[in-house]
């Protein structure tokens, strides 16, 4: 299994903490940081979903070597998608966990996206405060308490993993490529001719969709 999360404040590997014990027992389990997130090098430049995708598929050729199966959450979800076209030979299916490209992240972003994403790349004072600000104590809570159906989910130590990344700056590109409305992909793109088995889940009442 190869776990890949999503884009959000504190996006990393952490997002798999509580089910990855439960799946060391029956598999063998990589987890894999997002290009610009958590342990993944984190370089100055505007990040899209080819970038992801070129990640990804480098790492299931470079570090996994062998068939497995992408379990990804959000935007990462129509990645993994790609990457099944991409490397067929090294994905044996797909579980996408809130998959976005539906409604949400289908088309290239609007004006206020365009102008947001062009004023904190030429700005690095406003980026860093920026980024700040989105990976705080008070605005990780407030977007967790949106992602999950119970408030009570959103505890402390949930909360404590979503701002640690505000402490590495060098994370913002990739949030900040992210709000820009640079990392996007209509699902049925991604998932037009694609082979290997596919296990979409969505949340009944989840904003995303």
């Amino acid at each position: 299994l190869v776990l890949v999360h999503g884009v959000y404040g504190g996006a990393s590997h952490l997002a798999f903490r509580e089910i990855l014990p439960l799946l060391d027992e029956k598999f063998r389990v990589f987890l894999f940081d997002l290009p610009g997130a958590g342990a993944s090098v984190k370089k100055d430049q505007k990040y899209t979903i080819q970038s992801i995708e070129g990640g990804l598929a480098g790492f299931l050729r470079d570090v996994v070597k062998e068939p497995a199966y992408l379990v990804a959450e959000s935007v990462a979800g129509v990645a993994a998608l790609e990457v099944s076209k991409q490397e067929p030979a090294l994905v044996k299916g797909v579980v996408m966990l809130q998959p976005t490209g539906i409604r949400t992240l289908e088309a290239k972003a609007g004006f206020a996206q365009n102008l947001l994403y062009n004023t904190l790349r030429a700005n690095d004072y406003l980026s860093r405060k920026f980024y700040e600000q989105l990976s705080s104590r008070e605005t990780v809570k407030k977007y967790a308490k949106k992602a999950y159906y119970n408030d009570d989910l959103v505890d402390e130590l949930r909360i404590a993993e979503g701002t640690l990344a505000g402490e590495n700056l060098e994370q913002r590109w990739l949030t900040i490529s992210f709000v820009g409305g640079r990392i996007y992909k209509p699902f049925s793109e991604a998932a037009a001719g694609v082979t290997v088995p596919v296990l979409a889940v969505f949340g009944g009442e989840a904003e995303a969709i």
